[in-house]
């Protein structure tokens, strides 16, 4: 599989020592996933989901191994919300899992809530555990399915969200919503941000998703990390795109890609510069203009060599879906990136510099 971004042993080294967070911060986290068909939250799932991840982190022995660079030791009764579930429905879903992952899940377990979603971990390939969430199908529009297929074969930081008869299985991973995000006041975080949102803003781009100011989230133990620079481009990207519901918008995709820019530039102000301080923006503006084009243009060449590398896949699911959205994507994954980065970049210059 192309670009499946993973921790490595210094990464994981930090994680298995992140602290704890409010339930509040998780639910900044989840608040988009659990949604009544009224609008209305799921509160329960949210809270279920929480709990699990903090036990996740007290109760995994995570050990260094020259064969295995994670691995780890799994307690379940320290579980309270959810339960094993029988035999033949467990060996059912490991063999899903290996069907769709490649490898099967060391447990898998069941929430007991009223959907009564599933949870399965991984631990033989990965270099560190990871955490599917099986649901019912309903929550889940065909473009946040469709979305997660093309970002996978794209290579771009996505909630992996697979589509099998009537579940769906969703690929979770942290992060808080920028729009709540404290201003960063470390020059070195904030540089690492704008280059980080610069990508998720190339991701976002690329397939015309829309409401691009309030659906981007970030990694802060990622982003923070003393890691974070020795694996700029090699972990995944700790600032993404989510609410892939507005993907494929004709009205951003009909576009020309040079006028689309425009949004690149507004996230940009409202999803770059709002959030980091005024000390490090008056001291660094012309970095952080360099830094943010020089993140959407390297992230532009990447979904343009894993395009060329899955085109017949991801041609494939967009014509199936609509044969004009196909065709003004297609222009996005073809364009000239130096061109495109040219512009955005004097576009910012003229806007925050003249």
């Amino acid at each position: 599989m192309v670009c499946e971004y993973r921790y490595g042993p210094k990464a994981m080294e930090y994680l298995k020592n992140m602290p704890d967070i409010t339930y509040s911060e998780w639910r900044n986290f989840v608040r988009q996933k659990f949604r009544k068909k009224n609008g209305n939250e799921l509160a329960h799932a949210g809270k279920v989901a929480y709990y699990a991840w903090r036990k996740l982190g007290r109760d995994l022995n995570l050990s260094f191994e020259e064969e295995k660079p994670v691995s780890f030791e799994f307690k379940e009764s320290q579980f309270k919300t959810i339960k094993k579930i029988d035999e033949k429905t467990e060996e059912n879903f490991k063999k899903i899992g290996r069907e769709i992952y490649d490898e099967a899940p060391k447990n898998v377990m069941q929430f007991e809530t009223s959907t009564k979603p599933l949870l399965m971990i991984f631990e033989e390939s990965y270099k560190a555990p990871r955490m599917v969430i099986v649901k019912k199908k309903g929550f889940f529009s065909k473009e946040e399915v469709l979305a997660s297929k093309i970002y996978r074969y794209l290579g771009a930081t996505v909630f992996d969200v697979i589509d099998r008869k009537n579940m769906i299985f969703i690929e979770w991973l942290d992060g808080i919503d920028c729009e709540t995000l404290k201003k960063l006041g470390k020059e070195k975080d904030a540089l690492n941000y704008i280059y980080y949102l610069g990508k998720a803003s190339a991701d976002a781009h690329c397939i015309g998703l829309g409401d691009r100011l309030h659906n981007e989230r970030v990694n802060l133990l990622i982003l923070k990390s003393d890691v974070v620079e020795e694996f700029k481009d090699d972990v995944f990207n700790p600032v993404y795109n989510v609410d892939y519901e507005f993907a494929f918008m004709k009205a951003k995709l009909r576009k020309t890609p040079e006028e689309d820019l425009l949004s690149v530039r507004l996230t940009f102000k409202k999803v770059g510069l709002e959030n980091i301080s005024e000390d490090i923006i008056k001291a660094n503006l012309k970095n952080l203009i360099d830094t943010y084009v020089s993140g959407f243009s390297k992230r532009y060449r990447e979904i343009q060599e894993n395009y060329k590398i899955n085109k017949k896949k991801i041609d494939k699911l967009l014509s199936e879906y609509d044969q004009e959205v196909f065709q003004l994507c297609k222009m996005r994954f073809e364009l000239n990136v130096d061109i495109l980065t040219e512009k955005l970049k004097d576009m910012l210059i003229s806007t925050f510099l003249s």
